[in-house]
């Protein structure tokens, strides 16, 4: 009688066993929601300020664009390997696979047993060539793409390690995630940003390329993965091994990164490239009641270019031969998003005034803007708001680069140098009273092919 007794518990034994394997067996599981689920994080880490929502696979992310890139061809703009054409700062929180995903949103729960087993694993798409898959020999860390001469990096902000065709793993520790009883939880807030570059590069890979200017629009793939493990029912990266395309329904994946979907356009040609400006234009001080009364307060600063031999003076978009035009670029986004407000804006995405970076905040003078004269000249320019669209004109901020720079004299490489003086004008905005307070506006020289 006591055998069957034994066999019984032995029996229940090994059912519990098995029940709490895969948990036991350092493998995680996705977060969906709040409740008292298996994939849901309790109320008690709801009520800590975290948050669940399901899983979203509809393989969105945030695509990387840059505007416009300028290649030069020539003798003076031809940019050295590893020259940066372009960069971008991308966060997982609101460029992240599923994203965006909220600041304190739990995405995956572990066992408190796990801790010493918790990886964030990142790569290229190595089993690609342009997304990944053909390192180039004169960038390190760099990565062809379909666009002759332009290479990507992409840097883990955390690790400060070059993303590469094998998977890298970073051990995450108690500083990325919060322990609540026996289990962890791990928010997006865990994952590293990356900086993502375009490099110019002279490596091909042996392959041909178009000159196409919209190559890098026709991209259809990510470039890059960042997943999460161990996680319950994936097959977790090895770190060392070659990664391959991802998954969009892959409940591992916390971000993949890419410029499929994006706006790139890359121009090959005779260029010229800014030798030497004002970095610094300082205004003299002026009170409101001046400004109030048409009075303005002006500096003169210089920009000076150089031009490889047969670059062309103009704006009109021309694939052949294309023109080089030159423009103040307008950066801040609260500077950019102001002029918006207040009307500064025309249809061509020109803006009248340059604002102050802080516009509309406390101690920044309101109802004043800066606005920028070629010497001589009551006609003030306008101003590029983005460097996206060329082949637009005046209308949106750009102007041919002899249109009010002179020639002044010959390059060691036969091309020849330009340069020309502005006016800086503070002046009172229309329709609007000026306040009394600081001003500091910024603005970039751009010179860009058509």
């Amino acid at each position: 009688m006591k055998f069957p007794v034994i066999q019984l518990k032995h029996g229940l034994i090994a059912a519990l066993m098995i029940v709490s394997a895969p948990w036991a067996q350092a493998e995680c599981r996705r977060v969906t929601s709040i409740g008292t689920g298996i994939n849901d994080i309790p109320q008690e880490v709801a009520d800590m300020g975290y948050t669940a929502t399901p899983l979203v696979t509809n393989g969105n992310n945030t695509p990387i664009s840059f505007g416009t890139l300028s290649i030069g061809t020539g003798s003076v703009s031809l940019a050295a390997p590893g020259t940066q054409l372009a960069t971008a700062n991308v966060d997982v929180i609101s460029s992240g696979l599923h994203a965006p995903y909220a600041a304190n949103q739990i995405l995956y729960k572990c066992p408190l047993s796990d801790a010493d087993a918790l990886y964030e694993m990142y790569a290229t798409v190595g089993n690609l060539n342009f997304y990944g898959g053909i390192e180039v020999n004169d960038i390190d860390g760099g990565y062809l793409t379909p666009a002759k001469s332009v290479a990507f990096r992409i840097t883990n902000q955390k690790t400060g390690a070059y993303y590469t065709k094998f998977w890298q793993e970073r051990k995450l520790t108690p500083a990325d995630y919060i322990t609540v009883g026996s289990t962890i939880y791990v928010p997006a807030s865990a994952f590293s940003n990356i900086t993502f570059e375009l490099l110019k590069t002279n490596d091909s890979g042996g392959l041909s390329y178009a000159d196409s200017r919209n190559t890098l629009n026709t991209m259809n793939q990510a470039q890059a993965t960042m997943r999460f493990k161990p996680v319950l029912g994936m097959t977790s990266p090895i770190a060392g091994a070659v990664a391959t395309s991802p998954s969009a329904s892959a409940t591992n994946i916390v971000a993949i990164w890419g410029m499929k979907g994006g706006s790139s356009t890359v121009i090959h040609g005779e260029t010229c490239i800014v030798s030497d400006f004002d970095q610094v234009v300082t205004l003299p001080p002026i009170g409101a009641a001046e400004l109030n009364a048409s009075m303005t307060s002006t500096s003169n600063f210089n920009v000076a270019i150089e031009c490889d031999a047969g670059a062309v003076s103009g704006t009109v978009t021309n694939t052949t031969n294309p023109p080089v035009a030159i423009g103040f670029l307008v950066t801040q986004p609260t500077a950019l998003a102001q002029a918006a407000t207040l009307g500064l804006k025309n249809a061509s995405g020109g803006i009248s005034h340059l604002l102050d970076t802080s516009y509309g905040t406390s101690g920044v003078a309101s109802g004043v803007g800066i606005r920028i004269y070629p010497e001589g000249s009551s006609t003030p320019l306008t101003l590029l708001s983005t460097n996206t669209t060329t082949g637009t004109g005046n209308a949106a901020g750009w102007y041919g680069f002899s249109d009010y720079l002179a020639n002044v004299g010959a390059t060691g490489t036969g091309g020849s140098r330009y340069s020309g003086l502005f006016t800086a004008s503070l002046e009172q905005l229309p329709g609007l009273q000026a306040t009394a307070g600081s001003v500091n506006a910024q603005a970039q020289i751009f010179v860009s092919l058509q």
